[in-house]
């Protein structure tokens, strides 16, 4: 186990299903490295976007933790709304205002499953949009683009199943960690 997990389980009152998992798991990406990665997505996220004024679109609750970094490394014009996935679709949290004519960026974990990427962008597609982006912070090496977006970014390609850290939870545990970890 790795040290940072094993000082979370030992200094925390955890459930014991979750300190199961942490004892099981594996570091798949340790924090400098997400650091690194972020850095470079952002870079190109403000390359493409900076003269688009996009409204990014951060899905709860797994976006949030990217969110909060890449505000603090874009430094151009967007707004940003939030809303969440559920099977009823997406579900928007808040006003949102017009998306006729705006390049949107759904921003995600990567959890969604293709489909779900693909009810999300139909759903966006209604509204006269001049792009849609999928940026998550993970995906896998076989992921092809879902259809109803134009362009894809991905913080870090991966592969492996069960991944917390970086704003993904394992039982609700953990979104804080940062570094990207495993259970099997």
């Amino acid at each position: 186990m790795n040290e940072l997990l094993n000082r979370v389980v030992n200094l925390s009152a955890l459930p014991d299903a979750v300190c199961r998992r942490l004892h099981r798991a594996r570091e798949l990406v340790d924090a400098d490295q997400i650091q690194v990665a972020l850095d470079r997505f952002a870079v190109t996220l403000t390359a493409h976007l900076q003269d688009k004024n996009p409204l990014v679109i951060a899905l709860l609750p797994d976006s949030a933790m990217m969110l909060g970094t890449l505000m603090q490394r874009t430094v151009f014009a967007q707004q940003v709304v939030f809303a969440e996935f559920s099977a009823s679709g997406l579900r928007r949290i808040g006003d949102w205002p017009s998306l006729k004519a705006r390049t949107v960026v759904l921003l995600d974990a990567g959890r969604l499953s293709a489909g779900d990427y693909q009810r999300v962008a139909q759903e966006l597609g209604k509204h006269a949009l001049t792009a849609i982006w999928l940026c998550r912070l993970i995906k896998a090496t076989t992921d092809d683009l879902p259809d109803g977006f134009d362009e894809s970014l991905s913080v870090l390609s991966c592969d492996e199943q069960n991944v917390f850290g970086c704003g993904l939870e394992v039982l609700g545990y953990c979104r804080n960690l940062p570094g990207l970890y495993a259970y099997d």
